[in-house]
């Protein structure tokens, strides 16, 4: 399963927000890309490869990030465990366990294959059922609309993005930038999803996914109080999944549920719980790792890193929802 953060549309993404872009292979076919942040005014960087194998040839990741001068290698992988032989070899190589990653610890996944509409109805708790039907029955109306539509028309991505601002504001959550979602629809093209649930002409609520040859990733969801009364956020997910199902997608991954391993997540706890009403099974990503060097650094080079991490860092993840 190819996670959407090491698909090319997404390599392209990070490409145009600063990030340069490096491509790992080894066996056949087999390629990850490793990206790489300059730190302004210096010789050095930051390099993160996210949704990494377990199997990644740490030889060729030491080479870039001896080649770019890094001060910060992290891997996020997405295989559920290290083996033992490979957890030496990290350890060898001078990594160390982090509790901070782009990719989600944790995780839930719906399998989709051989599924319809009412299976999938079926799998799900009795109140999320119940919440979906209701809202069926209000008679609102939900529109897709694919990146290659979003393109041209603006109206969609400023609607979806007023109702997130009202979502976030309620729930203290950050909120996307308006440009990262345009960005995402100029780089991802059909590999992205919005849908607006519309009660007459009012948008209540919005979804947005994203797409690769096997899953659809569920990143974003808002609602203001209509959409809430009317558990559009419900209904989206549903209707994201009838359409993963008719085009042949095999899994939807929710992105992120709260992580007992992780104490800085309890505000994950509301969302993780509606997120399980829908069923499938909770997946753990392996842990992260990270190595750190100082080597050849300056004491005018530590205060651009300073400046760098106070200033930069938090803003250039755009992927860290």
């Amino acid at each position: 399963m190819i996670d959407f953060r090491q698909t090319t549309q997404y390599a392209d993404f990070m490409r145009a927000h600063g990030w340069k872009v490096r491509v790992i292979k080894w066996r056949v076919g087999k390629k990850l890309f490793a990206y790489i942040y300059p730190i302004p005014r210096t010789p050095l960087s930051v390099v993160q490869i996210l949704a990494a194998p377990i199997d990644i040839p740490l030889d060729r990741v030491e080479y870039i990030s001896q080649d770019e001068r890094s001060i910060c290698t992290r891997i996020d992988f997405i295989d559920s465990k290290h083996t033992a032989p490979f957890l030496s070899s990290l350890f060898a190589h001078g990594y160390h366990l982090t509790p901070w990653s782009v990719v989600p610890s944790k995780t839930r996944i719906i399998p989709l294959q051989y599924e319809t509409a009412d299976s999938l109805l079926r799998k799900m708790k009795q109140k999320t059922r119940y919440n979906i039907k209701l809202s069926i029955r209000r008679n609102v109306l939900v529109r897709f609309y694919t990146g290659s539509t979003l393109r041209t028309d603006c109206d969609p991505v400023h609607r979806f993005h007023e109702i997130l601002c009202d979502s976030c504001r309620r729930t203290h959550l950050s909120v996307i930038p308006l440009d990262l979602i345009y960005d995402f629809a100029v780089y991802f093209g059909s590999r992205i999803l919005l849908l607006l649930v519309y009660v007459g002409a009012d948008v209540v609520a919005g979804g947005l996914f994203f797409l690769t040859k096997t899953t659809m990733y569920y990143t974003q969801n808002g609602s203001n109080a209509i959409g809430k009364d009317v558990h559009a956020p419900s209904l989206i997910i549903f209707e994201a999944l009838k359409y993963a199902t008719r085009i042949g997608l095999s899994y939807f991954d929710f992105d992120g549920i709260y992580d007992e391993r992780n104490s800085k997540l309890e505000s994950w706890k509301g969302f993780s719980k509606f997120k399980s009403g829908f069923g499938g099974y909770e997946y753990y990503h392996a842990p992260s790792y990270e190595k750190t060097s100082r080597t050849g650094i300056t004491i005018r080079d530590r205060f651009h890193i300073w400046r760098f991490a106070k200033l930069q860092l938090p803003s250039i993840y755009p992927s860290s929802f």
